[in-house]
Parts: C-alpha cells; structure tokens; sequence
C-alpha cells in the first residue's frame, strides 16, 4: 500500500454555486403591492417559470428599457 499524499486530479476551478462581488450581491427589498398586483406577478410566475423575485426583476430591467434608464454606478 502507497502512504504518500493522495493527487487532487480535479481542476483547479472552484467547486459549487458562483460567488458576487459585494455590489453585486442581491439585496432584499419590501414593496407594497395591490391584491392585482400581487396576482399578475404570480400569474406570471406560473406562465414563465420564474420566481416572483425573477419576474420583478424583470419587469424593472424591460421597463428601464423600454424609458432609456440606466443604473447609476
């Protein structure tokens, strides 16, 4: 039997989910919203397989679109 140090053979990427940047980092945030409101977002969800979370995102980024805006840095 061998006793020296086992070789790591993976590549030296590292393993599991991706880390953010701190200003990249999801914040959380706590709207209001109408009872219709709250129902689209969920529809939406549904229909498109997204979180609640992704469709407001979505929604804010195609808004921003659609007016020009863009994220201050």
């Amino acid at each position: 039997m061998d006793n020296s140090p086992a070789i790591d053979t993976r590549p030296a990427h590292r393993r599991g989910r991706p880390t953010l940047e701190n200003d990249e980092k999801k914040r959380a945030a706590t709207f209001r919203l109408s009872p219709e409101a709250h129902k689209l977002i969920g529809a939406l969800g549904a229909e498109m397989g997204l979180s609640q979370a992704s469709i407001v995102e979505t929604a804010v980024r195609d808004l921003a679109k659609v007016r020009g805006v863009k994220a201050a840095k």
